[in-house]
């Protein structure tokens, strides 16, 4: 099922950016992780104006391109490199990372990424759905712009002139996703399209599309991200070409892959031992509680055996609700059969796989199938308030 509005976020998308890191530049070309590495200890010298704007050189790359190296925040290092023209101007959010160019009648900006998923069980589709998720089978590129881009670029008064695939694109972006970690096997693919649009000012627009997805187990997450040139008519081939060398030129920093794996696992890590720990509490609890119940119930049993009907239906109603506080659960549903269970409450979001493991996160944003590397399908988990 398609989403029925994604079309809704494009215009905040198109002109919001979405990347890591802060900028710096070095005129010499990368070839394997010791060029990287030496290029980064030159580019973390140079000097700058402030701390996300990147000062021209005096000389310039082959090609009259400059590199300019993305920092990630998150992790205070250097992600990836990338060579653009030397006349452009490449600056960051230092906040959060986000980068964008400027240049001679020319801007790049990137977009936010629109996620979907699909799985081939009608049943997991509902449950998505349920949970907030934007269910929609796979759309190939060029089709997610016939779909989405051009009727919402006319509407700006774009009109749309063409478009190509663009693998050198995917490449690069192929290799920034294969080195990840992920919890679960899954197959992950890169696919690249690039679109030209005329503007009724006379401007030009350039997209392209970055497209990413993740499947496994018979379901599939997939989404896109946009980068997007806005230029002069003069300077559009120039600058499109400058653009596509750019993002198909990235390299990227093996130590921020570690970095990146070692904080994911060290989190899943975390997660399930504290997870463990609180169950292990809540079981003995539990069992207390249930000692104190039986004796009390009992007793009471013994004094009102004339009620015992009326008493025993309250009493269950009572026993589950106190269950739960005591052993600080919820009552859920078993995705995978579709039966009542009881959980561990205190978190907006819960998953579980197949073998009826499950934990609960507040970060709704979080999705354990994408970037899986086990056999693992991990599924939604609905709740009852």
């Amino acid at each position: 099922m398609r989403p029925s509005s994604p079309l809704s976020l494009l215009p905040a998308l198109l002109f919001l950016a979405c990347s890591t890191g802060q900028a710096n530049n070095d005129d010499r070309s990368m070839s394997g992780p010791e060029a990287f590495s030496e290029a980064i200890a030159m580019n973390n010298d140079a000097q700058s104006s402030s701390p996300n704007e990147q000062q021209p050189d005096d000389g310039q790359g082959a090609g009259g391109m400059r590199t300019y190296t993305i920092q990630s925040p998150q992790f205070g290092m250097a992600m990836s490199q990338m060579e653009l023209p030397a006349d452009w101007q490449l600056t960051q959010d230092p906040r959060n990372g986000n980068w964008s160019v400027k240049g001679p009648g020319v801007k790049v900006e990137n977009s936010g990424t629109l996620m979907f998923s699909h799985s081939q069980d009608p049943s997991a589709n509902k449950m998505a759905q349920y949970s907030g998720q934007k269910v929609r089978p796979f759309v190939p590129a060029e089709h997610v712009v016939q779909q989405d881009l051009i009727p919402w670029m006319t509407q700006q008064g774009c009109t749309f002139v063409g478009q190509q695939d663009a693998p050198a694109v995917a490449s690069a972006d192929q290799r920034g996703m294969d080195p990840l970690y992920s919890v679960a096997p899954t197959r992950r693919t890169c696919y690249a399209n690039a679109s030209e649009w005329n503007k009724s000012d006379g401007t030009k627009v350039f997209v392209v599309m970055h497209q990413c997805s993740f499947e496994g187990q018979g379901s599939i997450n997939w989404g896109y991200q946009l980068t997007i040139l806005d230029c002069t008519k003069a300077n559009f081939g120039t600058a499109k070409a400058g653009l596509m060398h750019g993002l198909a030129s990235v390299r990227y920093n093996p130590q921020y892959f570690a970095a990146y794996n070692a904080n994911e696992q060290r989190q899943m890590q975390q997660s399930w031992s504290q997870h463990n720990a609180r169950m292990q509490n809540n079981q003995a609890a539990f069992d207390a509680s249930q000692r104190a119940y039986r004796e009390n119930a009992n007793a009471t049993n013994e004094a009102i055996k004339g009620t015992y009907r009326n008493q025993r239906d309250a009493s269950d109603r009572g026993q589950d609700q106190f269950i739960n506080y005591v052993r600080d659960e919820q009552n859920a549903v078993d995705p995978n059969t579709g039966q009542p269970i009881k959980i561990e409450s205190g978190y907006n979001q819960y998953w579980m796989n197949q073998n009826g493991q499950y934990y609960g996160t507040d970060d709704v944003l979080t999705d354990p199938n994408v970037g899986n590397t086990t056999n693992d399908v991990w599924q939604q988990v609905p709740t009852e308030e």
